[in-house]
């Protein structure tokens, strides 16, 4: 017999056997007992440890709204699990009624009480009228972190912290505790601390398992750096805070400090002690629909190996791992969920870089909200994504790292996505990367992704917080993103070695920093990239950058460090590359800002008529604003010696130039001179690469993450001499630069600089530029001044932002009526009227026309 017929029939019969034997059981906490048959309302079960054993495929589940059951649910196959009645959805949760215990002072606010009737389990959480509570830390939280010592050996230990001086107190072993350490600036690690020297100068760690239900799955260990932030956790004598407990398993003792020092007896206060409330390993067509799941120890609900999964409004709350898990999952949804307080990701596929993690595919999430995933702890993403997946009109709202991790062939549309990136930087709302570039394996094929229609409002701004609102990482190849409104980051899009990546019809309005980031791969440590990996289908490093296109875009920028930044520019901005194709965008910029800038230490600043002199942004426009740069009147200079008033003491130059302090030709009594010399390295253009900067001397530490106003008078024996200025440490760069054209009269200039808020403190102001053999550059009256953030005028451009779920009307936004007839779209510079609509999970900007 034909094998595929036979199965054929066996499916059928199966089917019609499932359908005619199927039965609907009922499920009451209340008025429930296991001893009835389930069958009617009038006689349901009590318990889901009955269901568990009874339910078979083609069954239907209904739980009693306003029920709630301290139980996991173990799905089985074909089995539809649902509400019934009114009230409250039926809640399963993972948590035990603490405040029942019997609990005595021992002192200092601190009460204890036995948990032997928990049976010997771990308590992974604790709250207090449904909000979590701090397991004993050290620091508290409010301190923060610590630091680990600046004398840590580089690059040598993984297994090793060095903390500072005084960090653990004197006497105390901290074998045991659990030790959460910053290895890298998106990356938060836990450790179980195995070791303790007996003066607490070193720590030996035991680096956590990643995946607790895939042994193998053993995470990278990164090198534990110096200056690092990390902290303590999980010993007694971390315990001296409000809202901090901490549990001895061994004695089976749970001690508590409550707001006020109150007595626990009575209160509501909940334990999780229970792994999941739903699982199943290899189920199929399972449907969950209007259930809530909350306070679990692990992940609220949990599917792997599973297809046919339809989860339909149930909400995860407080779950001490993952919302919802579905590794290796694939054809199933999730619909109109509401998953908050998540201590990792809100709704998790897999992990690609495990086989027993891996992502499943064709699964979608549409209609859902996640709110603070990983805000007290670390999430990758709100909701990771695996292959082929539709990520769909859905709400995230603050999440400590990604909003949006997507997978090759992934759609992601429609969503809106709020402070993302809020505690980690190195970071974007919705983010894609070749699947194994993160460890090293660069597989060059196509992602074939759509990023489309989303709305992404505010990144970055937490404690190591600093986001991009779309990051294409490590060689992503075949993405389209199209149609979005990206408002309020650190900057819109960052783009590291891209090709055939596709950026069109975009609305970019008033972020923090540069709204096309472009890196190339050299600047990752790949400098055989393209021999070592022939998938990729480059010739040389520099190609790969290849067949990307802007194109239709708006973008409106009011950070005044160029709309286009690169990095490596020496590959990316030779006409000869075809690294990307901009056309027909309009752009709106500062006055006196290049167009063009770049993170190295030499000039290719751009003009966009220097721009459209290489091909670039043919049918493009360009119009400009005077910036508002508030400065108090009392500013001080930050620079020691701005004037060579009386010396150019506490100047150098580098990179072959040659300094001098002169009366004449001078703005005021006297300026610097600098020239350079026959060796110094020559530019693209012919020219010299020349450096001036300042001794340590001049410019103490300054405060992160503030913009200066640079000013300077400056003029050049020759004309259209390219400058930027940085401030800089003696390694790297510390802040964005920007850029002008000296001429050949004195005339002044003014800039604005941004202190990056992940590099070490600068210690000079340099300025760097191009100057032919010969010639001179002279500088006077040099001033840095703190300000605050370059703004447009408010009512030049406005956004009307809609982050429900339903179309909102909304009247002008405008201070000034009389504008409100002048106002446009900036997507498509067509006029509007108001009121406007605005549809679910959208906005519009509007503004005076461009």
């Amino acid at each position: 017999m034909n094998t595929k017929y036979s199965f054929a029939l066996g499916v059928i019969a199966s089917t019609l056997a499932f359908s005619a034997n199927a039965a609907t059981y009922y499920v009451n906490a209340k008025g429930g007992d296991d001893r009835f048959n389930g069958t009617s309302t009038l006689f349901p079960f009590k318990t889901i440890a009955k269901v568990n054993i009874t339910a078979k495929a083609g069954d239907t589940v209904n739980f009693s709204r306003g029920g709630v059951w301290g139980e996991k649910l173990v799905a089985t196959s074909g089995v539809t699990y649902q509400d019934y009645a009114t009230g409250a959805k039926p809640i399963i949760t993972g948590a035990r009624a603490l405040g029942g215990l019997n609990w005595t002072l021992e002192g200092n606010g601190i009460y204890v009480a036995d948990t032997s009737s928990l049976g010997g389990a771990t308590i992974t959480q604790l709250m207090y009228r449904g909000s979590r509570l701090y397991r004993a830390r050290h620091p508290n939280v409010d301190r923060q972190y610590l630091r680990t010592s600046a004398s840590t050996p580089p690059e040598t230990y993984r297994d090793q912290l060095f903390p500072s001086a005084n960090d653990v107190p004197a006497g105390i072993n901290v074998t045991g505790a659990t030790a959460r350490v910053l290895t890298q600036s998106y990356d938060l690690a836990d450790y179980e601390v195995i070791g303790s020297a007996s003066s607490g100068a070193q720590l030996a760690l035991k680096r956590a398992t990643l995946e607790p239900r895939a042994p193998s799955a053993q995470p990278y260990n990164w090198v534990i750096q110096p200056n690092m932030p990390y902290w303590l956790e999980n010993q007694k004598w971390m315990l001296d805070a409000e809202n901090e407990w901490y549990h001895d398993v061994l004695a089976n003792k749970l001690y508590l400090k409550l707001p006020g020092s109150i007595k626990p007896n009575g209160l509501d206060i909940t334990g999780s002690v229970q792994n999941a409330g739903i699982e199943c390993t290899q189920c199929t067509n399972v449907t969950l629909r209007n259930l809530e799941v909350r306070e679990t120890s692990g992940e609220g609900i949990y599917f792997a190996k599973s297809s046919g999964i339809v989860i339909q409004g149930v909400d995860v709350y407080r779950a001490g791992t993952r919302g919802m898990a579905l590794p290796g999952t694939s054809n199933s949804a999730i619909t109109g969920a509401v998953i908050a307080d998540t201590l990792r990701e809100g709704i998790w596929m897999g992990n690609s870089h495990f086989n027993e993690t891996m992502p499943g595919r064709a699964v979608s999430v549409t209609g859902s909200t996640v709110s603070n995933a990983g805000r007290t702890l670390y999430a990758l993403a709100a909701i990771q994504a695996g292959f082929a997946n539709t990520i769909q009109n859905n709400t995230i709202v603050r999440s400590s790292y990604l909003g949006i991790l997507g997978e090759q062939d992934s759609t992601i549309s429609g969503n809106y996505v709020e402070s993302s990136c809020v505690d980690f930087t190195d970071c974007g709302a919705i983010y894609l990367t070749n699947a194994n570039q993160r460890y090293g394996v660069r597989d060059g094929y196509a992602l074939n992704a759509k990023v489309l229609n989303n709305v992404i409002n505010k990144t970055g701004g937490g404690l190591f917080g600093g986001g991009t609102g779309i990051y294409l990482d490590g060689f992503s190849r075949g993405v389209l993103v199209q149609g979005n409104f990206i408002t309020n980051t650190d900057g819109a899009f960052l783009l590291s070695s891209p090709r055939d990546v596709n950026l069109s019809n975009n609305v970019v309005v008033n972020n923090r920093g540069s709204d096309v980031f472009l890196s190339s791969a050299l600047n990752n440590g790949a400098a055989a990239v393209c021999t070592d990996y022939p998938a990729l289908g480059c010739t040389s490093n520099a190609s790969y950058l290849s067949n990307n296109t802007v194109q239709g875009n708006t973008f409106v920028n009011k950070a005044g460090e160029g709309i286009v930044m690169f990095r490596n520019p020496d590959q990316v901005t030779r006409a000869s590359v075809d690294f990307a194709k901009f056309s027909n965008n309009r752009y709106v910029m500062q006055n006196g800002a290049n167009f063009v800038s770049d993170l190295s230490e030499h000039i290719h600043g751009r003009s966009l008529d220097m721009w459209q002199a290489l091909g670039q942004d043919v049918g493009s426009t360009l119009k400009r604003y005077q910036p508002t740069l508030p400065v108090a009147a009392n500013a001080s200079n930050l620079l020691s010696n701005g004037g060579f008033d009386a010396n150019y003491d506490l100047w150098l130059a580098e990179q072959l130039g040659t300094i001098n302090f002169n009366t004449v030709p001078c703005a005021t009594t006297r300026c610097l001179s600098v020239q350079p010399l026959d060796t110094a390295q020559a530019a693209k253009n012919g020219r010299k690469q020349v450096s001036v900067y300042t001794y340590d001397a001049a410019l103490g530490s300054i405060p992160t993450g503030k913009s200066y106003v640079l000013s300077f008078d400056a003029r050049a024996t020759e004309s259209d001499v390219p400058l930027s200025a940085h401030l800089m440490n003696v390694a790297a760069l510390a802040s964005v630069a920007d850029a002008a054209t000296i001429d050949t009269q004195w005339k002044s200039y003014r800039m604005t600089l941004k202190r990056l808020d992940y590099l070490a403190q600068p210690g000079r102001l340099t300025f760097n530029f191009e100057i032919s053999a010969g010639q001179t550059l002279y500088l006077d009256n040099v001033k840095l001044i703190a300000a605050d953030t370059t703004t447009l005028n408010a009512d030049t451009v406005r956004t009307l932002i809609n982050p429900g779920a339903t179309p909102v009307s909304m009247s002008c936004p405008a201070s000034t009526p009389a504008l409100c007839s002048k106002y446009v779209n900036l997507r498509n510079n067509m006029s509007v009227s108001f009121p406007i609509n605005v549809p679910a999970r959208s906005a519009v900007a509007v503004g005076l026309p461009l």
